[in-house]
């Protein structure tokens, strides 16, 4: 009996270990076939690379603009939740950092981001969290900046990543 339990314990954490955090029923490595029944209105993307493909869907909240579902070979290895620039303000951005840290805990310290791009610049920050041994989740401010420093365009994005396949937040 007591091996039955514990086979049955080892099973169920198993299986819960692969279970993406705030997306249920969706887990790394399913394919698009399996995201499909739980996002209707899921649309192809364009891709740079050939492996990779992108499709989004459209969010029930008015404060995100839509998610964005990555697959590489077929194969789930982020979800990007991009915010509505016109509805999230400062109060909504503190607002979801407060849920974040209080249902996955405290965050790894604060990372800058100063990218060259061509002839524009990323800048922002990230932080990280770990709620799980497979899924890093990916606090994200990035403002883009033209050749002459204006600020030309800025997004807040919250990427939920299968820390197997990612190492750093995709910009």
């Amino acid at each position: 009996m007591r091996k039955f339990l514990l086979l049955f314990f080892t099973l169920i954490l198993s299986i819960s270990a692969f279970a993406i955090v705030d997306f249920s029923g969706i887990n790394w490595k399913n394919s698009k076939g399996a995201i499909a029944p739980l996002f209707a209105n899921l649309k192809e993307e364009p891709s740079i690379d050939p492996n990779i493909k992108i499709f989004s869907a459209t969010a029930p909240d008015k404060n995100i603009s839509n998610y964005k579902f990555y697959f590489n070979n077929d194969e789930l290895y982020m979800i990007r939740v991009i915010f509505n620039k016109e509805t999230v303000r400062r109060e909504q951005m503190k607002e979801i950092y407060s849920k974040l840290t209080s249902t996955l805990g405290k965050p790894l310290p604060t990372k800058i981001i100063d990218k060259k791009i061509g002839n524009y610049k990323l800048r922002g920050n990230y932080i990280k969290f770990i709620p799980d041994a497979t899924t890093g989740v990916y606090y994200i401010g990035v403002d883009t900046i033209d050749s002459k420093g204006n600020m030309i365009d800025s997004n807040l994005y919250l990427d939920y990543v299968d820390q197997l396949t990612v190492k750093e937040p995709q910009l």
